[in-house]
């Protein structure tokens, strides 16, 4: 499995703080018990992502806003 890569202190920080946050809350609900660490599932969905191709449909949304006369 391949580690996350920080670019800074500061974010590395405020991953931890969101992980922390959400285990709080996540357990506070009686009877949950995850099936995967948090961490390792954001490493799974950072490498996900990373496979992702982006797909620009700007032009498809601006055409469906002026149809529904949303956009000018």
């Amino acid at each position: 499995m391949k580690t996350l890569v920080w670019s800074s202190s500061f974010t590395r920080r405020r991953y931890q703080t969101l992980c922390d946050s959400l285990a709080a809350g996540f357990y506070a609900v009686p009877g949950y018990r995850p099936r995967v660490r948090f961490e390792d599932g954001m490493t799974g969905l950072v490498e996900w992502v990373r496979q992702q191709q982006a797909v620009d449909e700007f032009e498809r949304a601006r055409q469906e806003l002026a149809r529904r006369g949303l956009a000018g």
